[in-house]
């Protein structure tokens, strides 16, 4: 009588365990983004030489503005996006978008360049060059 009893409990707890065990377990999700936090100070006239326009590899236009101590990156006339300064030169999106001038503002460069373009909108490519 007393096996039969650990039999059956033996059993319930197997069962139990084997349903508690998450679906999909083994795969791997894609972790959330993390937020974008600035983790650099610009000087009081440090974005002046960023804040002019570009003519894209692509033929679009790309600007990029200053108000109130905030930073923004607008292509042909989508949307602005705020930006958040990284280091010198160099500032991210909230949506990943990495923008990093050289040549003193002269030259900039933007990784994953998609993102800036309303969703349904193809572009040239995943990094754009731009030289004044």
């Amino acid at each position: 009588m007393k096996n039969a009893i650990h039999a059956v409990i033996f059993s319930a707890v197997l069962m139990g365990t084997a349903s508690a065990a998450p679906q999909g377990a083994g795969e791997q999700k894609d972790a959330a983004p993390a937020a974008v936090t600035s983790t650099y100070e610009l000087g009081n006239s440090e974005f002046d030489d960023y804040a002019k326009p570009f003519m894209l590899e692509d033929g679009r236009r790309v600007s990029f503005t200053q108000h109130i101590g905030n930073y923004y990156v607008q292509l042909d006339r989508e949307p602005r996006m705020k930006m958040l300064p990284q280091a010198p030169g160099v500032f991210m999106t909230a949506n990943g978008v990495r923008i990093q001038f050289r040549d003193d503002g002269d030259t900039v460069s933007i990784r994953d360049y998609e993102k800036l373009a309303a969703k349904g909108k193809q572009t040239a490519g995943d990094i754009v060059m731009a030289k004044r």
